[in-house]
């Protein structure tokens, strides 16, 4: 194995923008506001014994902040075949705009 091969081996492979979701959200209890990222190709599971013929998929993400309450925000999508988002919940916390995350004020 070449030295080259060899290093290409610890590259972190690049994230496609069509393959990735970004989810924010902002803390209930203090106002923190998060991201989280949820890779479509990996981090969806099947959902089984659905009663829809098309499969549906489901991806859940704990958040914790680090700067105020370390509150656990639980983050819970539903996909259908083509990844699109049919439904998301969330408990601990609530949906937000990227444009408000940006922002970073607490917009209770």
């Amino acid at each position: 194995m070449t030295t080259k091969r060899f290093l290409d081996f610890f590259k972190v492979p690049k994230v496609q923008p069509e393959s990735s979701l970004w989810v924010y959200v902002q803390c209930s209890h203090c106002g923190e506001v998060l991201r989280t990222r949820i890779d479509l190709q990996h981090d969806l599971s099947l959902i089984d014994g659905h009663e829809n013929e098309q499969p549906l998929y489901i991806c859940r993400k704990v958040l914790v902040g680090n700067q105020r309450c370390f509150q656990r925000i639980a983050v819970e999508c539903q996909f259908d075949q083509n990844h699109h988002i049919l439904e998301r919940t969330i408990e601990g916390g609530k949906f937000i705009t990227e444009q408000a995350y940006h922002m970073g004020t607490n917009i209770l």
